[in-house]
């Protein structure tokens, strides 16, 4: 059975899916925040293909990198991307932080 929420509606039900700690918990948050009677199957499914369709897309740009030859995986950004000078990699979670050039 296709589902027949609207985008807007199915962006609600993924983001309350994921954010509550159940999917009864994401149902009751909609219906008291977003005033949607939806039952938390409905989220759990809707929730499931998302998901699968990020993994499935995931997967995709995973072969599509995989295979291209080497020098064409290490060379080349997003054109909107302006590498910074100076980069550090922390492995405590840290963040990314850009200072001007003077402060180097």
């Amino acid at each position: 059975m296709e589902d027949t929420a609207s985008p807007r509606v199915l962006v609600k039900m993924v983001y309350s899916g994921t954010s509550a700690a159940s999917f009864a918990e994401a149902s009751n948050d909609l219906a008291k925040l977003a005033d949607l009677a939806i039952s938390d199957e409905r989220v759990r499914r809707a929730c499931t293909r998302v998901a699968s369709d990020r993994i499935d897309q995931h997967q995709r740009l995973q072969e599509a990198y995989q295979s291209k030859s080497l020098p064409e995986q290490t060379h080349g950004k997003p054109a909107d991307v302006e590498a910074p000078d100076i980069a550090c990699v922390m492995s405590d979670g840290g963040r990314y932080q850009q200072f001007p050039a003077t402060c180097v």
